[in-house]
């Protein structure tokens, strides 16, 4: 698949989970505030990061690119952590911030997986360094950073029910990000699983998928509810353009390893249904 037809095909599949996710959510403007506040975050803290460290770039044939970002990179952040959150609260029920803005975090690290590995093979971008099936894990875990400061805030300002608050989300969630990924690298990954992993990295994937799966199966046993239509749709949708970019490639084994290894957890929160927890309610335990 080209870039330009991914593009083409992504366009109006975003959009429909967009449209999709504004409609279903409790509060629609906050909800469209929400998405506005986390893009334009994305942008600014892709830009910087690109700038700061130049760890990576994106290839040629992007549209509408600003400054070294595509907008169309900018808008896939906000459904991928506003989806997060929505899995969290509905599979793992209620929690502390700090404990829920982890889970998030994790989510999202497990999400952006799916794309990184797809997208690098595929040529969307390209990384300096190897390591993961093409991606440095600082790259992975990037994402989830990003969707850990992002939830802390986010939580905050619905505590506060300050809605204008969010003109602050772009300073906030950027600086904080760019905090964490220092940390994080200066921390840890800067010193250690380095360089291409090679093929037996999948058995690494492989233990965090099952121990991913253990959590879904734990929260299962103790009554939470099912994953409704609303969280499910759009993240199906979204799944779907990086499927069909994978379906295109050749030797690509090694991705749709990776791929059906991350979708166990999610199949597994598939099965759930009402019936497995009488009384339940999304994000609740049962009584």
């Amino acid at each position: 698949m080209s870039l330009d037809l991914f593009q083409i095909i992504c366009i109006p599949v975003m959009s429909l989970a967009y449209v999709f996710s504004v409609l279903t959510a409790p509060d629609r403007a906050r909800r469209v505030v929400e998405i506005s506040a986390l893009a334009t975050s994305a942008w600014i803290g892709e830009h910087t990061v690109i700038d700061a460290y130049q760890f990576y770039y994106y290839a040629d044939g992007w549209w509408m690119k600003l400054g070294h970002v595509p907008l169309l990179v900018a808008l896939i952040w906000p459904m991928v952590v506003l989806s997060a959150r929505d899995v969290v609260g509905h599979v793992f029920g209620q929690q502390g911030h700090i404990k829920r803005a982890f889970a998030v975090g994790a989510v999202v690290v497990f999400d952006a997986s799916i794309m990184e590995v797809i997208a690098v093979h595929g040529g969307l971008w390209r990384w300096f360094e190897g390591g993961y099936l093409g991606v440095p894990l600082m790259g992975i875990v990037g994402w989830g950073c990003f969707g850990l400061v992002a939830t802390l805030w986010l939580d905050r300002l619905e505590r506060s029910e300050r809605v204008a608050s969010h003109a602050l989300t772009p300073i906030v969630t950027v600086a904080a990000t760019h905090a964490l990924l220092l940390a994080v690298w200066w921390a840890s990954l800067r010193w250690v699983l380095r360089g291409d992993l090679g093929a037996i990295a999948l058995l690494g994937f492989a233990a965090a998928a099952a121990g991913y799966a253990w959590m879904v199966w734990r929260a299962r046993a103790r009554g939470l509810g099912a994953l409704p239509g609303q969280v499910t749709a759009p993240r199906a949708l979204a799944t779907s353009v990086f499927v069909g970019l994978l379906i295109t490639l050749a030797d690509s084994g090694l991705q749709w390893g990776h791929l059906c290894l991350a979708a166990g957890p999610y199949l597994l929160t598939l099965r759930w249904s009402g019936r497995d927890a009488p009384g339940s309610s999304p994000g609740h335990a049962a009584p």
